[in-house]
């Protein structure tokens, strides 16, 4: 009975050690749960993609979808199938933001192995505003079932294409070249300040 509680014990204390301090995930998460995800999704997303193409080109063989320069129609049940894969399509990418979260732990800029001061302070916060950008685009997306507009998808795939391109592209640059401002106006001061009080001693 003993022994039975010192395994049970040490088993506690062995998980508490390996928990992350950025999101207390066990390493059982990160060695099994996490690789599993991602797989899922990665087939969930090709599978999507699949479908749409594959939808796309039964439409246009039946001739429900016509498109060239002097005629472009596209049937109403057409654009509202086309709106929920689209939707699925964002609610996949919001999942799939969610779990770069925890790929942000792997990054490894050659000084620092693991999530480093900007990626927890400028990349996980952009990855939630994409969440929140993909929520936003599929519900727009769904709600097309009933609109059956080409403008609200397509208002939906720029939001997210520029929001990505916005929020992942260019703040973390402008992050990273205020943070070497930073560095380079400081480094000399301090510098200066270590010569001065070294000579003092």
């Amino acid at each position: 009975m003993g022994r039975l509680a010192a395994v049970c014990l040490s088993g506690a204390i062995w998980r508490r050690r390996s928990d992350d301090p950025l999101y207390n995930k066990d390493i059982g998460f990160y060695l099994f749960s996490l690789p599993a995800y991602i797989l899922i999704k990665n087939w969930t997303m090709l599978a999507l993609v699949l479908s749409a193409l594959f939808a796309a080109v039964i439409y246009w063989v039946h001739g429900d979808i016509e498109y060239d320069s002097h005629r472009r129609s596209m049937p109403s049940t057409v654009i509202a199938h086309g709106s929920a894969l689209l939707g699925l399509l964002f609610a996949v990418k919001a999942w799939s933001y969610g779990l770069d979260r925890y790929l942000l732990l792997y990054g490894d800029n050659g000084v620092v192995v693991g999530a480093s001061y900007t990626d927890v302070h400028v990349g996980l916060p952009v990855l939630w505003l994409m969440i929140g950008l993909s929520v936003v685009a599929a519900f727009a997306a769904w709600a097309n079932v009933r609109v059956r507009t080409c403008q609200l998808p397509a208002a939906a795939f720029l939001l997210v294409v520029i929001g990505s391109f916005v929020l992942s592209g260019v703040i973390p640059l402008l992050f990273l070249q205020c943070k070497r401002d930073f560095l380079r106006t400081v480094t000399p001061a301090l510098l200066t300040d270590g010569l001065r009080i070294e000579g003092g001693i």
